[in-house]
């Protein structure tokens, strides 16, 4: 189930967008198994049959986008999803700038939330950032 909307600001139309979901998994497990299996038996789990955002039973994710964020082309994105049944999460926050037409660059930080041992924080939480550059053709 998802909810969008989007907003005027700054005289602006729809220069903010709001994305709301919820997803129920009926075959997903609600203990948690990356912490009941043995390391051997985890790295199997991993392997053959993990499948991320798919393991838990209740999900929910939020996205909000920001156009012109400073300037015309440049857009603000926060975003998270989160595993209800074990409490672990992603979010990110990026920024993305087309400087000249079919080129950007982004700039994403991000973070794996939650107790050790989780779908998302099986290697501990850890934060992350990536710094990119595209070309359209």
């Amino acid at each position: 189930m998802g909810l969008s909307r989007s907003f005027d600001a700054f005289d602006v139309q729809d220069r903010i967008w709001v994305n709301a979901e919820f997803f129920y998994n009926d075959s997903g497990y609600e203990e948690d198994m990356f912490e009941a299996l043995a390391p051997l038996a985890l790295a199997t789990f991993l392997t053959d049959y993990y499948q991320a955002g798919y393991y838990g039973q209740y999900y929910g994710a939020l996205f909000v986008t920001v156009n012109s964020f400073f300037l015309t082309n440049m857009t603000l994105s926060l975003n998270g999803l989160a595993n209800f049944s074990d409490l672990s999460a992603i979010t990110t926050i990026g920024l993305s700038y087309a400087p000249v037409n079919n080129f950007t660059l982004t700039l994403q930080l991000g973070a794996y939330l939650g107790e050790e041992s989780r779908e998302y924080t099986y290697s501990g939480n850890q934060l992350f950032a990536t710094l990119g550059a595209a070309v359209a053709f």
